[in-house]
């Protein structure tokens, strides 16, 4: 009896390792480009998107105080959110700040408000990689 139940036991666990049991995974992914820096992360359980994010840095060392304090009174995250055509829906909690000659926005994205197809896209760690990586994004999985 203990002999059946421990090979029902270890047929069950190799059936898990081999069907694809992933756990929980995260996604970096960067993209510079000049004065800028854009990173999204992502996070997955079990191959299944849970969150994303994104924050986007803008060096303003080349802009004089006045033209810095023009970026305070503009509402950034609209062009951030803009420039995120398929994804514009789905920003909440988006915040900016200005610091040491740095601007810094910061945002969510709403899983639940992502179109299915484009949802489909990204659902996995590997599909989201894919795809921001042919936006000019470097990514890397993290298990």
């Amino acid at each position: 009896m203990k002999r059946t139940l421990s090979l029902i036991g270890l047929c069950g666990i190799s059936l898990l390792l081999l069907t694809g049991c992933e756990g929980k995974s995260t996604l970096k992914c960067n993209k510079n480009e000049s004065e800028t820096d854009v990173s999204i992360t992502a996070s997955f359980n079990d191959n299944k998107i849970e969150s994303m994010n994104l924050e986007y840095l803008l060096n303003l060392s080349n802009y004089s105080d006045a033209e810095i304090n023009t970026f305070n009174n503009q509402d950034l995250c609209s062009g951030v959110k803009a420039g995120m055509e398929d994804f514009k829906d789905t920003f909440s909690d988006c915040k900016q700040n200005i610091e040491n000659k740095n601007i810094k926005i910061t945002a969510n994205f709403d899983i639940n408000k992502i179109k299915d197809d484009k949802l489909n896209m990204i659902q996995t760690p590997d599909n989201a990689k894919k795809e921001l990586e042919n936006s000019g994004y470097k990514c890397k999985i993290e298990k």
